[in-house]
């Protein structure tokens, strides 16, 4: 096939990608509250020993299946208890995922759509996301992704290897987010297996065998849940969590729409999702036209992508990072729309072309607002390298040498850019408005003992993190009267009642300023309404009387 991109150009923005993840390892800290919460129980997990029996502030804890708090409480064994150490697990699994993607659209298409899709995938403002605020997803996805390259690759050569490969691809996908782990491979391959029409496949034997493996390497984390709950907990893992969620028996719930996830991916996808639903509108087109087995690698990505996002669109509760799972399938299908489409339609290639330079432009426009406006730059080192890489977009979008280096390099460099910046100056900014890191930053400081800090009111996840402990409740706490200080994190409220009822001598308070850094709003964001959209949290230090 034609060589449509520059040398080696794909591997380094590739390349450039995963340095930037690598920068937000050290720069974008542990966010409230999820990311937080989660890094708290692993490090409970360690401190306890209880890998079974997973528990949050000494208490039960069902929501979440347990791998994530054991690959990152055996970070914390090996490397300390560290934001890296935490994050660096989820990394892994991004890396698998684009090792298991190239791999995948290798043996769909050809390698030319395969560095594509690991491009598209690892440049997606979802994965830039989801690799510096860690959740339970970052896993998922890179374990469905291997997990469907995997039966693929058993479908067509019957080797064991690839077998027990894509079944344990599985296990630890349900390991990390419960069923959704085996429905999304298993709605790909199904939709693989019906487009090649081999029907005699649904009925082979070994799956048996395949689904035996998967409930074995679960058997630690239901014997665990039955320990902790009994059936119940087994059934909450198996259909409550999950499907009790579409049919209402789940008792979360928030007022999304059915739409939900088409908005999130049209932000979520960037700076991709203009190709991609040109992409999904061609093949489902095509397939209608054809209805052959030729199509049947589209199929399988399309279809797993479809089913996954109408599924996950019915349930009551939704968040934007749950559709990430199936952003690998997006990334080869909206490649091999590239590849075998657009390049052999010049009009359309233009047009795709000055769309993607309309998104260029949007990046670059929220970019130097942050820069300029919202949070301004002043470190010019930052200044010079965000620069070079504009010029490198108007490069590329000006003088590209080859077919599709006008419409792929110029969007790459955009976002990658526009990550970068957020990871070095803008998440570092948000940081200053968590109070809880900062208050965990200042005990540490000044080398203050956490076995005498107390919350009273309000609690926080970033302080039990950055003082690698649960810091206990001061109304609950057995605290005896004594000359000696105490620390006491607290909201407003709290510091009221120190100051004027509570039967203590405040030695000093300090304010901190509070906001929830992970759920932005125009107020915040703008520099004349963010002082009436943060609110204080104060650390007082006080004696006993």
């Amino acid at each position: 096939m034609r060589n449509l991109f520059s040398e080696n150009g794909l591997q380094y923005l590739t390349f450039a990608c995963v340095i930037v993840y690598i920068i937000g390892l050290f720069t974008c800290g542990i966010l409230d509250v999820d990311a937080s919460q989660y890094a708290s129980i692993s490090s409970e997990m360690l401190h306890s020993g209880e890998f079974l029996q997973v528990k949050h502030r000494h208490v039960d804890y069902l929501d979440k299946p347990p791998l994530l708090f054991w690959l990152s409480a055996l970070s914390y064994y090996l490397f300390g208890e560290t934001q890296v150490a935490y994050k660096l697990p989820s990394f892994f699994f991004t890396l698998l995922g684009l090792y298991a993607c190239f791999n995948l659209a290798a043996r769909l298409y050809n390698k030319q759509v395969a560095s594509l899709a690991v491009l598209l995938l690892a440049s997606c403002q979802a994965y830039f996301l989801f690799n510096h605020d860690i959740r339970t997803d970052t896993i998922l996805a890179g374990a469905v992704i291997f997990a469907t390259w995997q039966l693929v690759e058993y479908i067509h050569t019957r080797k064991w290897l690839y077998f027990f490969g894509g079944f344990s691809g599985i296990a630890l996908a349900m390991l990390a987010k419960g069923p959704i782990g085996v429905m999304a491979p298993a709605l790909a391959i199904a939709s693989y297996l019906v487009g090649k029409k081999r029907w005699k496949d649904f009925y082979n034997p070994a799956y048996l065998l395949g689904l035996l493996w998967v409930l074995l390497l679960l058997s630690p984390m239901l014997w665990g849940l039955y320990q902790q709950y009994g059936s119940e907990g087994v059934k909450f893992y198996f259909w409550t969590q999950s499907f009790g969620r579409i049919t209402g028996e789940n008792v979360w719930r928030n007022d999304t729409t059915p739409l939900y996830f088409v908005h999130t991916f049209l932000w979520s996808f960037l700076p991709w999702v203009i190709l991609a639903l040109g992409a999904i509108v061609w093949r489902l087109q095509s397939y209608w036209r054809t209805r052959n087995h030729k199509n049947s690698a589209e199929i399988l990505t399309v279809g797993g992508f479809l089913l996954v996002f109408a599924a996950m669109s019915m349930s009551k509760y939704k968040l934007p990072h749950y559709i990430f799972v199936v952003y690998g399938y997006a990334a080869i299908f909206t490649a091999a729309f590239v590849v075998k489409y657009l390049y052999r339609h010049l009009r359309k290639l233009r047009i795709a072309t000055y769309a993607q330079i309309g998104v260029n432009l949007l990046i670059w426009t929220i970019l130097i607002l942050l820069a300029v406006y919202y949070f301004p730059l002043h470190n010019i080192y930052l200044i010079v390298v965000v620069s070079i890489m504009a010029l490198g977009a108007v490069f590329y979008t000006l003088r590209g040498h080859k077919f599709l280096d006008r419409l792929i390099f110029p969007a790459a460099i955009s976002i990658i850019a526009f990550n970068f910046f957020l990871n070095f100056h803008i998440y570092p900014n948000l940081l200053e408005y968590q109070s809880g890191t900062q208050v965990a930053n200042y005990l540490t400081t000044h080398r203050i003992n956490p076995k005498k800090v107390y919350f009273y009111k309000v609690s926080s996840h970033p302080l039990d993190v950055g003082l690698h402990t649960i810091v206990q409740d001061f109304e609950k706490a057995n605290v005896s009267k004594t000359t000696e200080s105490i620390w006491v994190y607290t909201d407003e409220e709290g510091a009221k009642y120190f100051r004027d009822d509570a039967p203590v001598k405040i030695k000093h308070m300090w304010g901190f300023d509070h906001f929830a850094v992970t759920r932005l709003t125009k107020q915040f964001l703008d520099p004349k309404t963010r002082r009436s959209a943060i609110t204080k949290r104060y650390l007082v230090e006080i004696v006993l009387m």
